[in-house]
């Protein structure tokens, strides 16, 4: 249930692709990647890394945020990751409410 948190990111911030091309996370060895995301002037990826249990946000300047995958709720999952965002300076355009809504 936290997939689908982590799509919507790629799919408010990345340009538009037309037909299939416009998928919002990609399967890895790891697990799943959104690929690179622009941001201002720099870019980010989001990786789900399910053999180690951990969400990672790498952005191109070379910093890292760092999510646990443990037990726990989805509100709890989601304030973590959007904290996480703030401290790497991404912008996600969030109102309130859910995600990019």
């Amino acid at each position: 249930m936290w997939t689908p948190i982590v799509g919507k990111t790629r799919l408010a911030l990345a340009p538009f692709e037309n037909h299939w091309r416009h998928t919002a996370l990609y399967t890895t060895p790891r697990g799943l990647t959104t690929s690179p995301i622009p941001s201002d002037r720099r870019s980010f990826a989001v990786d789900f890394h399910f053999s180690d249990h951990t969400l990672y946000v790498r952005t191109s300047d070379g910093r890292t945020g760092v999510v646990a995958l443990r037990p726990r709720g989805v509100a709890g999952f989601y304030a973590e990751y959007e904290e996480t965002l703030r401290s790497l300076g991404v912008r996600t355009g969030r109102r309130s409410g859910f995600p990019f809504m």
